[in-house]
């Protein structure tokens, strides 16, 4: 509904406000203007702003690595200005690195020539501006966290102390706190809806809530936002009181007013930011629709829909709050600033990649399919990215941050940093999930036995794996596969080390096939460095090795295998058999007695007619009956997983002796027990492990 004032009670107001209104800095209330106020703006079209709805986001869910990846600024710039001028009609970009430009670029025209509205065409410019929708839902954030630390309060602080003292809070209202609007998770808001008008608001707070603590992206939490910074500020006290109907349009241009200098002075003054406004004006880009026909939109006055939406700013102007918020500690300090973002106040969910964490916030406003869109990107490496565009992206008419970010993480190059201090290699586990589905995990605390932060994944790198026989290390960044036909296939995994796969082609080297005849084995398992053991049916010992390890070379190629040599019998009666590579093999027996032996002949075949081939049995342990799956990095270091699906980690200190020296057991993980087979990469010489 379109509110607006009587002559007689405008008149009033009028003389109310020239007279001094008791609770409100009388600077920020203009006598002349205030009967105009408008309480809830009528505008042209269904205007919706639709947060994330409208963004579809395909690149697959990655997690964080350490400095592993970096961006490849040239090939993103390249994709980038290729997909935005091919599939939107107009706009402007801009990437920084600590503040200084990377690359920026306009496109088309932010009001067309042959538009009907009367306007000049407009250009596309870095400082042109354009209502930047739900980006303003950041700037309002920063606003309030700023004026709760000046007055020494916690976002999770309740507001009920803060709101309009005329107001009659119903149920729940007093549990509210500011984080619970800044994350929207109040439960005020209703779906699809966009309006935040004052007696919205204030009748959505009268009527109480039954979902704090429940997400859904409304307008309105920001909309209470910014009268809070009016009355944390003391512009605006919160027993401010006329009567005669007055006190909605009162209180609307008294925190409207307070809201817009604070913002001006605390946000974005310290960002060399001026003139900004939450009114369009004839200079300001218009909403299309791809392609771009004509009339254009424009957005209107939204200042009484402020907090949630409304600011008119350009991508210089977004770049400038973005990098003096992240740095410098000017509108606020860096701790703050963290916590800000960590909690997702003012911002949508954050995109994992490869590279690092990508904290975002996207605007989307809506006149039909004419349409204006923002994108404020925090990147790693320092780096923000704000794109302004005047429609929808192509025919779909979606957000354009799902294209964006794909072709982020396809212009992620990584750096491999090979571990070459023996005491500092990572485990490197894979297991099979039901679906067949590949799973990679790295295990930076394998030499202490370190917990959950030492963990990075887990990372799909590869379908269809369900069906194998057998999958055991090869040896270094090599995998085996015996296939349901008895083929044996040799895998390399070129990116073992930061967990990439499906998405990059040169993950992985080209399968080859390199041996026929595994099918008939009850079990294989893996001693490092090419050499592969298998128990046959009547529990005779057969090794092999496979000297094509590192390139893949196999039954075509002379030399390429040797064996097998029976080197032992008896075998088949353990439960488990794994190695931990230069010969040390280990046997879990049906009493759950952990048998360690050497085979020092693991290098050349040597076994039963060799004197001095083995060393061993010697029972190193007890106990171990109940695991389900039992597996080895080398060096001694041993993870078992339990029936409960908890991942144990051992130290076997006297590996290479057999003597019963450990450590452990150290729980080091949960979840592990759908996971069939699992292992971990062994040794090879030399080896990209180390």
């Amino acid at each position: 509904m379109h509110h607006v004032l009587d002559p007689q009670r405008a008149a009033r107001l009028q003389s109310l406000v020239r007279s001094g209104v008791d609770g409100v800095d009388g600077a920020l209330l203009d006598a002349d203007r205030i009967a105009d106020h408008v309480l809830s703006p009528s505008l042209e079209g269904a205007v919706a702003d639709l947060g994330l709805e409208r963004a579809v986001f395909t690149a697959p869910t990655r997690i964080p690595l350490p400095t592993t990846y970096h961006l490849d600024v040239a090939a993103f710039e390249n994709a980038l200005r290729a997909e935005l001028t091919g599939t939107l009609t107009g706009g402007a970009y801009r990437l920084r690195r600590s503040g200084e430009t990377v690359f920026e670029g306009t496109w088309a025209q932010a009001r067309r020539p042959e538009d009907p509205a009367g306007a000049p065409a407009l250009a596309w410019t870095l400082t042109g501006r354009m209502h930047v929708a739900s980006v303003s839902k950041l700037v309002t954030a920063i606003a309030l966290v700023r004026a709760l630390a000046d007055r020494g309060l916690s976002p999770d602080a309740p507001i009920a102390p803060w709101l309009p003292a005329y107001w009659a809070p119903g149920p729940n209202i007093g549990l509210l706190t500011f984080a619970h609007l800044m994350n929207h998770t109040s439960g005020l808001g209703r779906a699809g809806e966009s309006a935040s008008d004052l007696p919205l608001m204030r009748d959505r707070v009268e009527g109480g809530t039954a979902g704090v603590g429940t997400a859904l992206y409304s307008n309105l939490n920001f909309g209470l936002c910014r009268i809070l910074v009016a009355t944390l500020t003391g512009d605006v006290a919160v027993g401010m009181h006329v009567g005669l109907g007055l006190d909605d349009v009162l209180w609307d241009s008294a925190t409207l007013a307070s809201y817009v200098r604070f913002v001006e002075t605390r946000v974005f003054a310290p960002s060399g930011v001026a003139g900004g406004g939450l009114v369009h004006q004839d200079a300001h880009a218009l909403g299309y629709p791809w392609p771009g026909a004509v009339p254009g939109w424009a957005s209107g006055d939204l200042r009484s829909w402020s907090g949630g939406v409304g600011w008119h700013l350009s991508v210089d102007e977004v770049l400038r709050v973005l990098g003096t918020l992240r740095r410098g500690g000017a509108i606020l300090p860096e701790p703050a600033v963290r916590t800000m973002l960590d909690r997702g106040f003012g911002v949508d969910g954050p995109i994992a990649t490869r590279g690092g964490r990508i904290d975002q916030k996207l605007g989307w406003w809506t006149s039909g399919t004419r349409v204006q869109q923002s994108l404020a990107w925090f990147l790693p490496e320092d780096m923000e990215l704000v794109v302004l565009a005047n429609s929808g992206q192509g025919a779909a008419n979606v957000h354009l941050a799902g294209r964006v970010s794909t072709i982020y993480s396809e212009c992620l190059r990584p750096q491999y940093h090979f571990p070459t201090d023996p005491v500092a290699v990572p485990a490197f586990v894979y297991g099979v999930e039901p679906d067949g589905d590949l799973l990679w995990y790295r295990h930076d605390g394998a030499e202490t036995g370190g917990g959950a932060g030492t963990w990075r994944g887990p990372a799909r790198v590869g379908v269809g794996w369900g069906s194998a026989l057998h999958v055991v290390p090869g040896g270094g960044d090599v995998l085996y596969v015996v296939d349901a036909g008895g083929l044996l296939w040799w895998y390399q995994h070129r990116a073992f080390n930061t967990g990439d796969g499906l998405e990059r082609a040169d993950s992985w080297a080209e399968r080859r096939l390199v041996g026929r005849g595994w099918g008939g084995f009850r079990t294989i398992f893996s001693g490092g460095d090419g050499v592969l053991y298998a128990v046959d049916a009547e529990g005779r010992l057969q090794w092999y090795r496979h000297h094509g390890v590192a390139t893949g070379a196999g039954l075509d190629v002379p030399g390429s295998w040797s064996g097998p040599h029976e080197v032992g019998t008896g075998w088949g009666t353990a439960r488990h058999l794994f190695s931990a590579g230069d010969g040390i093999l280990y046997a879990v027996m049906p009493d759950g007695v952990l048998r360690w032996y050497r085979h020092v002949g693991h290098a050349d075949g040597r076994g039963l007619g060799s004197p001095g081939a083995w060393a061993g049995p010697v029972d190193v342990g007890t106990g171990w009956g109940d695991v389900t799956a039992v597996f080895s990095k080398g060096d001694g270091i041993i993870y078992a997983v339990m029936p409960d699906g908890t991942l144990r980690w051992f130290r076997h200190e006297g590996f290479r002796t057999g003597a019963v020296q450990w450590q452990g057991p150290v729980q080091v993980g949960h979840g592990w027990e759908s996971l069939h087979p699992v292992l971990a990469l062994l040794p090879r010489q030399p080896s990209p492990v180390r």
